[in-house]
């Protein structure tokens, strides 16, 4: 079944006109950008990274555009790379992935939404998928099935779980606020 608000011509995000997203998604790189901007009141604020931070990387592969994974940082290489090491992602002998990654691809692990929190139609969220956090919102509610959940970056919709749903942390908090 299509939910009736897939149909309509009328550019629509998650199927709310009154939400205000501009034509595409903002990209990690931008996600960046629009936090520093919003911060740059608070004196000499640059994010800073450490060896052991627990933090979500954003995925730039075809087909994983728009989601989040779970790592840890190994290493800071250079002022704007770190090497970090995935939780759920392995290779071919079963070691978990080591990769280096621009800085931008990190933000912090979101707090705990804190109970109880029931998301709205429209509302946007992240659900988890494939041992990913993807961005999208809430299309319908239905107490048997959970969550129907739209993802942002392609035309799909999945039914979730409402324990596989969580709010969408805002831009300003992914990037841990520490002196030099």
């Amino acid at each position: 079944r299509i939910p009736a608000a897939a149909a309509s011509p009328a550019p629509r995000y998650c199927g709310v006109s009154w939400l205000k997203e501009p034509p595409g998604r903002p990209s990690c790189e931008e996600a960046y950008e629009q936090a520093m901007a919003r911060v740059q009141g608070r004196g000499s604020f640059r994010p800073r990274w450490r060896p052991g931070d627990a933090v979500e990387v954003a995925w730039r592969g075809k087909g994983f555009e728009g989601s989040w994974t779970a790592a840890e940082v190994l290493v800071l290489d250079g002022p704007r790379h770190a090497m970090v090491r995935f939780a759920e992602f392995v290779d071919e002998v079963g070691s978990r992935l080591v990769e280096r990654l621009e800085l931008e691809r990190l933000r912090l692990v979101p707090p705990p939404h804190g109970a109880p929190w029931t998301p709205r139609v429209g509302e946007r969220v992240e659900g988890l998928w494939n041992d990913c956090w993807w961005e999208g919102c809430v299309r319908e509610l239905d107490a048997l099935k959970g969550v129907l959940f739209e993802y942002d970056r392609y035309a799909n919709w999945s039914w979730l779980p409402l324990r596989a749903v969580r709010p969408r942390p805002p831009l300003w908090s992914y990037y841990p606020e520490r002196q030099p």
